[in-house]
């Protein structure tokens, strides 16, 4: 939560449309790290027999945290549409989650053979791609097809959602239809990234493994972007195929370096167990506090969020990055705290 987003690190902040910061690479890390879950929880139940009561139960678990998400992520979105039915935005953060969640989730219960599940993954990536250059978008010309206006993201979202429906009504929706696809891909992933560590006996190897996998990833992005800038260029927004080798590239590579963290230093490790054994609440509720709050109650004729962050940063260290830096931290450590807390106490709030 930035004090002022006008005084932000360049760092932090979202690229619009092409090209990534640091900050574009979080939500894909999530991903990354809800498709490891996916295998750890359950790879003990027996896929290979069609009918077993471990399996009915998983079946149930899946369908029922996959619902439980994408409502939760629709209600978060109500403060942000005023309260208000025609203009409430139906994808999200959660939402998005929870479809990449139960797709992924469904494809390891019940699809046995590994060949067939990289086909799977191939049909969402060609889906994509085909999508994405082939689609004809209405009073559009074909060498406009990754702008914003006329993408077939953009298109389809408006098609499909409804423009009303979209985040703060752009042309496209952040977590939108089209990029979903491919985003499923990074969940896959972590699955991947899951079964690979757990084969590997020793700690180095998995290191070691982590880093190369990342490394092919990485090299594979430069490649495109080297080779067709105009084509294949880095899109958040489009998820396109040099942002996916990215980012899959850098969760590997974000993995390999935990490993060796929590390796020569497992004490600094504990806040992040913290804050991963209630991630989805303190999610959700940063979220309500951030919006349905701190952006709501007005003091002074400004919102109580700006008048906090005037009244302490700024007052502190002026209105410069390093103070939206510093109110962000304090609000992020605020967080930590809570969790310790809950863990503390075994409180584990799930979906």
């Amino acid at each position: 939560m930035s004090g002022n987003f006008d005084k932000m690190y360049s760092v932090f902040k979202h690229e619009s449309w092409f090209s990534w910061h640091m900050a574009d690479l979080i939500f894909p890390f999530f991903l990354f790290m809800v498709g490891s879950s996916i295998y750890f929880a359950f790879r003990k139940v027996p896929r290979e027999v069609e009918n077993s009561e471990e399996k009915d139960k998983a079946l149930r678990s899946v369908t029922s945290r996959t619902i439980k998400l994408f409502l939760v992520g629709v209600l978060l979105n109500v403060p942000l549409s005023g309260f208000r039915w025609e203009t409430l935005r139906w994808m999200g953060i959660l939402q998005r989650i929870a479809i990449c969640y139960g797709c992924v989730a469904f494809l390891f219960l019940f699809v046995n053979s590994r060949v067939i599940q990289y086909a799977l993954v191939s049909v969402l990536f060609l889906l994509h791609t085909s999508l994405l250059y082939g689609l004809i978008v209405p009073n559009c010309l074909i060498s406009e097809r990754l702008t914003r206006a006329c993408s077939a993201q953009s298109y389809l979202d408006t098609m499909i959602l409804g423009g009303k429906h979209l985040y703060f009504h752009l042309e496209y929706d952040p977590e939108g239809i089209l990029s979903t696809l491919m985003a499923t891909i990074n969940t896959f992933a972590g699955l991947e990234a899951a079964r690979l560590t757990s084969s590997l006996r020793y700690v180095n190897q998995r290191i070691l493994w982590c880093f190369l996998i990342g490394s092919s990833f990485v090299g594979i992005e430069i490649l495109l972007v080297d080779c067709f800038p105009d084509s294949v260029p880095i899109s958040k927004p489009l998820w396109t195929a040099s942002f996916l080798f990215l980012t899959v590239g850098c969760s590997f590579w974000c993995l390999s370096f935990c490993g060796l963290w929590a390796k020569v230093t497992p004490r600094l490790v504990q806040p992040c167990l913290w804050v991963g054994r209630n991630s989805f609440f303190l999610f959700a509720a940063s979220f309500l506090l951030d919006y349905a709050a701190l952006l709501s109650i007005q003091v002074s004729h400004m919102p109580l969020k700006q008048w906090l962050y005037r009244h302490s940063a700024v007052t502190l260290l002026g209105d410069t990055e390093f103070a939206s830096l510093s109110f962000a931290s304090v609000f992020t450590l605020f967080w930590v705290v809570i969790a310790w807390i809950l863990y503390r106490k075994k409180l584990f709030i799930k979906i």
